[in-house]
């Protein structure tokens, strides 16, 4: 729309920085909202100017000029040219740095509206041209300066203990007034508080991955907390992560990337905090997925066919939940190998470990040398422990001094920081690397330990074991079990394992005698009976009995 003749066209454009002063029905010094729309009104009346729209920017800063508002002011004043002025408060309610308030203005000026500041007088001569830019570069050096004056502030309040942000779920950011002064401190979150701590000694436990431990806390009520425009919601996995590794839950700030001992209550102990740590990285190591069907043989089963890993679900029939093993590539489309019932492949798998049993003479040889390799990784060890607890005491003493310098204002703070986070990463590495070892050991130690017991009788041995001990028999002995149709068609055992053996043991291990009864032959299997979408699972025998009604054949075996 065109503009008409007579009384001239004006909008107004109002903004605060922050929501907080959006709330405010009486900022100071003109800043709120109410005070900068009566100004920027009689601005207008006192031009001859009747306003006609209001563009309203709460809590937008004017660092960027992508503001919602302000887009939607542009766009109108390109699109109908219908203002004769553009009228705000002061100019650095419009920008706070020169190139963007040039722009602005320019294209006000080239759809014919003029740019009007209620309390900056500027016209259209040279010299008002010439103000009107120093005034823009006057508002950028005041933002510049109130921003070094915020980060001096906040710095200041984080060396001193305090929390210059927003503190994480757990705490809640309280203020009082004392004396008369208002008064800005952290306390713990009464309803969320106690749900965090039991989220980190829960996944201390080692029992819980990340996607099991946020089904749990949302389960047991833990939220985000609201705000004004949004009601808690349940968590992200992605903050239930980074909150985790918050050091901030065991008395620590984080201010630029500098730590400060914080004054606000600590929600989990420091060896709490470093278990966490420590378990977050061995699920790392292991590459582990919480999924929703676990087997302490998934990892460990390839197809036979095509080499393909096999992985475990369930299916639901009219008989119940029944578990079953197939290849992956099936899924994708490259293999028609069968479903296979979970039960029978825990069986082909003890009878394997039944044939390759030992000769008496080979079991003793074995066992002295797995206790020479447990002597070895035990030497090994006790040596890289003391390399690494040597290591922790030389940047803890470097740590302490590093902060007597620091607060005798001995070292700027960007140097500061790069060395502190240069001492803390040492530190967690060290750690690292304790724990590692610490694991690996153990695990060993277990391992071999149990190796030695059932060297005498593999088959029985596995056959009585838990689930999962047979587990780390499994990851120790083999990289893999090929299944195929009637049972493991071969195996290939791990590095380390073979180096204790003979090469003819080795063939043995990988290239059993056939269990009784075991024929290579594509027999079709089938989940008989159940109900179950998925086809085929298990022999003609099935799981349940075969009647004249069963949708199948029955078996004449």
């Amino acid at each position: 729309m065109a503009k008409k003749s007579g009384l001239k066209r004006a909008a107004i454009y109002l903004r605060v920085s922050t929501a907080d002063q959006a709330q405010r029905n009486g900022e100071p010094e003109g800043y709120s909202l109410p005070a900068q729309r009566r100004a920027c009104r009689a601005k207008a009346e006192s031009l001859g100017a009747e306003v006609v729209t209001e563009y309203l920017e709460p809590g937008e800063t004017a660092k960027v000029a992508d503001r919602p508002q302000l887009q939607a002011l542009l766009k109108r004043v390109r699109t109908t040219h219908d203002l004769d002025y553009v009228v705000v408060y002061k100019i650095n309610r419009l920008a706070r740095r020169i190139r963007d308030y040039l722009d602005l203005t320019e294209a006000f000026r080239e759809c014919g509206a003029q740019f009007v500041s209620v309390m900056e007088q500027i016209d259209d001569s040279p010299a008002g041209r010439f103000m009107e830019v120093m005034m823009a570069g006057i508002a950028e050096f005041e933002n510049g300066q109130l921003a070094s004056e915020v980060i001096k502030g906040s710095t200041q309040k984080a060396s001193m203990g305090g929390t210059p942000n927003l503190a994480p779920i757990g705490y809640l950011n309280v203020k009082t007034i004392v004396d008369g002064q208002l008064i800005r401190t952290v306390e713990v979150d009464p309803e969320r508080g106690p749900l965090v701590q039991w989220a980190f000694e829960a996944y201390a436990t080692g029992k819980y991955g990340v996607n099991r431990l946020l089904a749990e806390v949302t389960r047991k009520g833990l939220t985000q907390r609201p705000t004004r425009t949004r009601p808690a919601r349940p968590m992200q996995l992605s903050k239930l992560a980074r909150m985790l590794h918050n050091r901030y839950y065991i008395g620590i700030v984080t201010y630029r990337g500098v730590e400060y001992a914080g004054k606000h209550p600590p929600l989990v102990s420091r060896e709490l905090f470093k278990k966490v740590q420590q378990i977050n990285r061995l699920h790392d190591l292991a590459g582990e997925r919480h999924r929703v069907h676990h087997h302490y043989l998934k990892g460990s089963l390839f197809c036979a066919q095509c080499d393909g890993r096999m992985s475990v679900d369930q299916a639901k029939g009219r008989g119940g939940t029944y578990m079953y093993f197939f290849c992956l590539n099936r899924v994708r489309g490259g293999c028609r190998t069968s479903y296979v019932a979970l039960e029978k492949v825990e069986d082909w798998i003890c009878d394997h470990y039944a044939t390759v049993q030992l000769e008496p003479e080979r079991v003793e040889g074995i066992q002295t040398h797995l206790l020479m390799e447990l002597e070895t990784e035990r030497r090994r060890t006790a040596r890289e422990v003391k390399r690494q607890e040597a290591r922790l005491s030389r940047l803890t003493m470097e740590r302490g001094k590093l902060l007597d310098a620091y607060y005798a204002k001995a070292m700027p703070l960007d140097l500061f920081a790069s060395e502190q986070e240069r001492i803390t990463k040492g530190i967690d590495e060290a750690n690292e690397v304790l724990m590692l070892r610490d694991h690996e050991f153990k695990q060993t130690e277990q391992t071999i330990t149990e190796a030695i017991e059932l060297a005498a009788d593999w088959g029985r041995a596995y056959r009585e074991a838990s689930d999962q001990t047979r587990r780390r028999m499994n990851q120790a002995f083999f990289k893999k079990f090929l299944i195929d149709f009637g049972g493991v068609a071969r195996a290939e055992v791990t590095a380390d394992f073979a180096s204790m053996l003979t090469s003819d043991l080795v063939r043995r291990f990988e290239l059993p005698e056939p269990a009784p009864g075991y024929e290579m032959q594509e027999a079709e299997l089938v989940f008989s009976g159940v109900g179950s979408s998925k086809n085929p699972l298990v022999d003609l025998r099935g799981l349940e009995p075969l009647t004249s009604c069963l949708p199948s054949k029955r078996s004449t075996t």
